[in-house]
């Protein structure tokens, strides 16, 4: 039996690459919201809710594991919610990256939004140490 860690990270991959390949299917050739539309179209239902309902459940259970694992190293819910919440930034801002270096980004209120929030910081935080 494939050992649970390798398969866990093999799945993981995987998932990153259906999502980049379902992104970049959507994005088309700039054809927006017709090409987003061709692909919704293009998908099966059943497959569809299979996969959100796997994701769901996997959510949860490895949300109880993350969370037990975190409980031992002493790391509090507080740290745990922030690590969490800064991992999906992380993830977030990497998808995003190319529409932001794009020297003309659309100028749609979610995007502006985005600039306003990231101008807020006005600098990235110090990273804090593991002893800290």
């Amino acid at each position: 039996m494939e050992d649970l860690n390798l398969q866990m990270r093999r799945i993981s991959s995987e998932l990153w690459t259906l999502q980049q390949e379902l992104v970049r299917q959507a994005a088309g050739s700039g054809q927006g919201k017709q090409s987003a539309s061709s692909l919704v179209s293009s998908l099966d239902f059943d497959a569809a809710s299979d996969l959100k309902g796997a994701l769901d459940h996997m959510r949860h259970l490895v949300w109880s594991f993350i969370d037990e694992m975190k409980s031992r190293t002493g790391a509090s819910s507080d740290d745990l919610l922030l690590s969490y919440r800064a991992r999906r930034a992380t993830e977030m801002l990497r998808m995003l990256r190319p529409a932001v270096l794009n020297p003309n980004p659309p100028a749609t209120p979610e995007v502006n939004l985005l600039f306003e929030e990231i101008r807020a910081f006005g600098v990235a935080p110090k990273t804090r140490s593991k002893t800290a």
